[in-house]
This record gives C-alpha cells, sequence and structure tokens, in this order.
C-alpha cells in the first residue's frame, strides 16, 4: 500500500499549495493514505509570529480544512489529521490536551533544540561533532514522549554534515538501537532527496549509511514524502528508489500508522 503522514501546507510559511490540491495528487499518484502533519504551532507568550510554521490562530482552520476535505472525499481516499511536532517540554501539556481532544497523530520532528526564538535550525547547525551530538542528545531525550507515533528525518543531520564519517555512525547508532529499544519506528524521508539535488550536495539524507546501521539494529521505518508542494506527492521516482532501498536492505516497512503498536 502506499500512503503518506507526512504532509505540510501553505500556513506553514514554507510550502506551497492549497490543501485540496494535495488530495488530487495523491489520488493522481496512486496513495491510499494522506495524513496532514504541518508544523505545529505553539503558545507563544507576546507579539512574536513564527516564520517556519502555522501561527496559532491558524490552527483551528488547518483543522477544520482537513476534516472537511475528509469527510469529502471519504469514498476515495482516507484523509487523517495530525502534526509534526518538536519535543518542547514547557508545551507538552498543552500538545497533550490538544491532541486528545482533536485526535490528532504526532510525528516527531526535531528541526529546534529549543522554543527559543533565535535556536539554530539543526538542518543547518550539524556542521561538526559538538553540533551533531547536540541533535542527538535532543533526538533521545524526545524520542520517550509516548505520542509520538514515529520520529521523522531521523539523519536530517546531514543535510548539514560534511560528509558521512565515524562520528555520524556513532551518532546514528544511538539513535537507531533507541528506536528499536522503544518500538518507534523511523521515518525514510523522500524530502531529502531533491534538496540535495537542488543544493548540488553528494551526501545528504535519507543516508543509505544510516539506514543500513537502522537495518541491522533491526529499525521499522514507514516512507515519508515531507510534502511541501502537492507536486511532490506524484514523485514515484523517489518512491521507488526508497522502496529499492528499504527491500535491498531488509528493513521491514510500515505501510501505516494503524501498524504502530502503541508504546
Amino acid at each position: 500500500m502506499k500512503s503518506n503522514f507526512h504532509t505540510h501546507t501553505y500556513r506553514c510559511g514554507h510550502a506551497t499549495g492549497e490543501d485540496i490540491d494535495y488530495v488530487n495528487s495523491a489520488l493522481r499518484a496512486g496513495i491510499s493514505i494522506l495524513g496532514f502533519s504541518d508544523h505545529t504551532p505553539w503558545p507563544y507568550k507576546g507579539e512574536y509570529k513564527p516564520q517556519v510554521r502555522m501561527d496559532i490562530s491558524q490552527l483551528d482552520g488547518y483543522i477544520y480544512s482537513i476534516l472537511s476535505l475528509k469527510e469529502r472525499f471519504r469514498d476515495k481516499i482516507d484523509i487523517r489529521l495530525g502534526l509534526e511536532c518538536e519535543y518542547f517540554e514547557e508545551f507538552i501539556p498543552w500538545l497533550d490536551e490538544l491532541a486528545q481532544e482533536k485526535n490528532l497523530y504526532l510525528i516527531f520532528g526535531n528541526h529546534f533544540p529549543t522554543s527559543a526564538i533565535d535556536a539554530e535550525y539543526f538542518g543547518h547547525s550539524t556542521k561538526d561533532k559538538a553540533h551533531l551530538d547536540y541533535y542527538v542528545e535532543t533526538v533521545l531525550r524526545g524520542m520517550e514522549y509516548k505520542r509520538f507515533l514515529y520520529l521523522a528525518h531521523p539523519d536530517l543531520f546531514m543535510r548539514a554534515y560534511p560528509h558521512f564519517d565515524e562520528i555520524c555512525e556513532k551518532a546514528s547508532r544511538r539513535i537507531c538501537e533507541k528506536a528499536a529499544r522503544l518500538g518507534m519506528p523511523l521515518e525514510f524521508n523522500l524530502g531529502g532527496y531533491q534538496l540535495g539535488a537542488d543544493r548540488g550536495k553528494e551526501e545528504c539524507y535519507p543516508h543509505e549509511k544510516f539506514w543500513q546501521i537502522a537495518a541491522d539494529c533491526g529499525c521499522s521505518c514507514i516512507i515519508g514524502f515531507d510534502a511541501h508542494s502537492n507536486a511532490a506527492l506524484e514523485r514515484e521516482d523517489t518512491w521507488k528508489k526508497a522502496v529499492d532501498i528499504i527491500r535491498r536492505l531488509g528493513l521491514k516497512r510500515l505501510d501505516s500508522i494503524d501498524q504502530i503498536v502503541p508504546r
């Protein structure tokens, strides 16, 4: 079965297209389940307006739009409603209540170490051992949160790190061993393929050496398009590439979050 639980919307400020465009692209691509998981807003105090996630004032409109599409297309495609979240401890009680009230699925996207306005994006900062270690520590801490179904783009650090070396190997093993111990699936994220090509970076994510370690550790995985445009859902080439690598490495691939055993 072809599915995707990592879909963004224009509300995050760095994605394009209307919500219905993603549904139509998913139908054309033969996707059976389409999960929307835009970057969660956080209840920041004061006048701060985030640039890389929806504002909290947009949350109700996001929920209404996706649930309306779910009902409208109920006979054609299974649409799910979720959020991609960091682990910001001070906001977890709010997130708990929101997820329970609105019946949201949550995926863990470790983009920033803290909720501070000036926190540096891990996709830019992980250029050396110190920053990579910081990324790993925050990943390991966030993986303990039981509402997260899976870890999105676990090898995001390869967006900035020059090349996969022994430091990356140790970092990857720490993440994968913890994922295997917790029974938390890892996302084979297709978004990095186009990113690496666009930037001329030979080594980006998903990185096969990371995924070989994941296979050695007995991790399960789920494919995520990380779609920031509806056209990304129709990229059959990246989907097939991911399926081939996963099959060759002997990774257990999940088709749906319904297969994830609650921790």
